[in-house]
């Protein structure tokens, strides 16, 4: 499939971040997902980021396409504190 063909196949996958509220930028087959919040809010923002990914990944199933688990990773830009506040709330 050429990447005309590809990004006109995936393009409805924007339905899925919105419905979460989450902002997204996509390149070819490569699409990250992000949000800003303050560090009091990040424990709400956890459940929401794996909501989307699970859904994400039924997106792709119902489309026969794969989602590379080995690539899909959460990176965490913020104090060291907050990091250790969210994980200790899990």
């Amino acid at each position: 499939m050429g990447p005309k063909a590809f990004i006109a196949y995936t393009e409805d996958v924007d339905d899925v971040f919105s419905a979460h509220h989450l902002d997204y930028h996509s390149y070819a087959d490569d699409v990250q997902s992000y949000i800003h919040t303050v560090p009091s809010d990040a424990v709400t923002i956890s459940p929401r980021l794996q909501q989307c990914i699970s859904d994400v990944a039924d997106w792709c199933g119902s489309r026969r396409l794969q989602l590379n688990a080995a690539k899909t990773e959460l990176m965490w830009f913020g104090s060291s504190a907050a990091l250790n506040s969210l994980l200790n709330s899990l």
